[in-house]
């Protein structure tokens, strides 16, 4: 996505079609911007865990029993992830109120 996009706001057609607009300058700018695609990177990073925990327990067989191992697994990737990049975010997002779940 990241090279088609680049491709697009670095064409002659879009300089022709959004030549002096606000909006199409800064979504340039953004698109083009490495900490931006790095930001977004870190973002699937840590929510790929979350979105196969969602996909797991969308099921109609009985898994409740797997749902907790599964739950712990997903958190522990979370954390490895995100606790040496952000704490503050890894608490907000493991956490309750500041403290470690049980």
């Amino acid at each position: 996505m990241r090279q088609a996009l680049t491709n697009m706001v670095t064409s002659e057609s879009w300089e022709e079609i959004n030549n002096d607009r606000d909006g199409a300058n800064v979504s340039k700018d953004t698109i083009l911007d490495m900490f931006f695609w790095s930001q977004i990177k870190y973002v699937f990073q840590f929510t790929k865990p979350i979105y196969h925990m969602i996909k797991f327990v969308d099921s109609d067989l009985p898994i409740i029993g797997e749902v907790y191992e599964q739950m712990d697994n997903m958190l522990g990737q979370i954390k490895d992830i995100v606790e040496p990049r952000d704490i503050t975010l890894y608490n907000y997002i493991c956490c309750r109120g500041g403290k470690p779940m049980p």
